[in-house]
């Protein structure tokens, strides 16, 4: 029966080999045609994987030692938030500091100066009319149209270090450092440190450490939620309900569309998974999980109302709905019909609505044809910007977790993540930061 057994396993880890080899030959091929982006660090990642399941014992040091270091939680997540900001302060001190040249920008540091002045809107100047520029709002106060979790983040920056930069640097080494966190619930400590270093180098993430237009602070509150959920389905606790809840508020003021979608799809699975869990009553999962979570949904709403308040007069009116009434016809959901034509004051705004921004809303809205070509066109950016190529990867580990069904679920979540983000017109990498974790 030994003998058996030992011959069984020979095959099956034959059968993987050979699988990991045929995957390692079509990346090659789709590295020299030009189907990835990052072709030679596919390529390296499955001969990694190949040696690895050949010569296991080549890297037990190292898996020795990353285990030891991993004993001891704070202590990855500590290098891996002191990797970011080094990486990220490096490349800005090594290649000048980042200025600010998109309109979003601009407006998220309007935001970060009426913050450090104290105040959380700007009295309407008088000569408006003439100031106008875009992503702003000018009536009936003056102030970003975004969000308010950004501007802060770039204010802090200001705050600590004298430049917005170094707020981009925290909020991004923060981020990593709660994705270290989130993975080692998911995943264990060993595979989670591996996680949080791979978010610290992760391209696209360097790319949000060096603009001032955001993505660490919703991958901030997006690895805060899925990493207090992992803990809830396991054990059910006061704890980790307003951990979940400090997520929920931060993706709220950050990315209110794509972190409401997250908040939702995660509460979802998580009722159905303590409802199944029947260790626990009913009664302690509403006093430890119930209350936190509907409290921190009450404290983000009253937040946002009083923001509002000041800012636009309305506690139901957002700064950007205010925006795109003002200055808008295209409208962010394809389902949803244009406003009419604003009376422009500026050319440049009108001829940037008319020429640019309507003409997609409306080919997105009236064509079955145009629908599905830009939905393609935004899986292909969303995709190439989270794997940077290496998708073949991606199926490799999809292979190893099926088993594994929180894995699977993370998978769920994910695509029905995704399905949310092709309901939107426009597409930027940092609007699936929410999900960052889950990648």
């Amino acid at each position: 029966m030994e003998r058996l057994a030992e011959t069984s396993g020979r095959v099956r880890g034959g059968h993987l080999l050979t699988i990991q080899v045929l995957l390692l030959l079509l990346m090659a091929f789709c590295a020299y045609r030009g189907y990835f982006e990052a072709g030679p660090t596919t390529i390296v990642g499955g001969v990694l994987l190949i040696v690895w399941q050949m010569r296991p014992n080549w890297f037990e040091g190292a898996t020795r030692w990353v285990g030891r270091l991993a004993k001891r939680p704070l202590i990855p997540i500590a290098l891996v938030v002191g990797l970011s900001f080094g990486v990220a302060g490096g490349v800005s001190c090594s290649r000048g500091f980042p200025q600010p040249w998109v309109n979003d920008e601009f407006s998220y540091l309007l935001a970060a100066d009426t913050f450090l002045q104290g105040r959380v809107t700007n009295p309407a100047h008088p000569m408006w009319i003439h100031l106008e520029t875009m992503q702003v709002i000018f009536q009936p106060t003056y102030a970003s149209k975004y969000p308010p979790a950004q501007g802060l983040a770039l204010a802090a920056g200001r705050l600590v270090g004298g430049r917005a930069i170094v707020g981009v640097w925290l909020s991004t080494a923060l981020a990593c450092g709660l994705i270290c966190w989130c993975s080692m619930a998911w995943l264990g400590r060993s595979w989670g440190f591996l996680g949080g270093l791979l978010a610290a180098v992760h391209p696209l993430v360097l790319e949000w450490s060096q603009n001032y237009w955001g993505g660490a602070v919703a991958m901030a509150g997006g690895a805060l939620v899925f990493g207090a959920f992992r803990k809830l389905a396991r054990k059910p606790n006061a704890l980790h309900s307003w951990l979940l809840g400090i997520g929920m508020a931060i993706m709220s003021f950050s990315r209110p569309y794509e972190g409401a979608v997250v908040c939702v799809l995660v509460l979802v699975a998580l009722l159905f998974l303590t409802l199944r869990d029947k260790r626990v009553s009913s009664a302690r999962l509403f006093r430890s999980v119930g209350i936190p979570v509907i409290l921190s949904g009450v404290l983000i709403m009253i937040g946002w109302g009083c923001y509002n308040l000041r800012v636009t007069g309305n506690p139901l009116q957002m700064p950007v709905v205010v925006h795109e009434q003002t200055y808008a016809m295209a409208r962010p959901f394809f389902w949803q019909t244009p406003y009419p034509e604003p009376a422009y004051r500026h050319k440049v705004m009108r001829d940037c609505e008319m020429g640019l921004t309507l003409p997609l809303f409306l080919r997105q809205r009236n064509s079955v044809a145009e629908f599905y070509s830009a939905a393609i066109d935004k899986l292909s950016l969303y995709s190439g910007a989270a794997f940077q190529g290496c998708g073949a990867i991606v199926l490799i580990a999809l292979y190893f977790a099926r088993r594994d069904r929180f894995l699977r679920l993370a998978l769920a979540i994910l695509v029905l993540f995704g399905a949310a983000l092709l309901a939107e017109i426009w597409s930027q990498p940092h609007y699936a930061a929410p999900a960052a974790a889950v990648v």
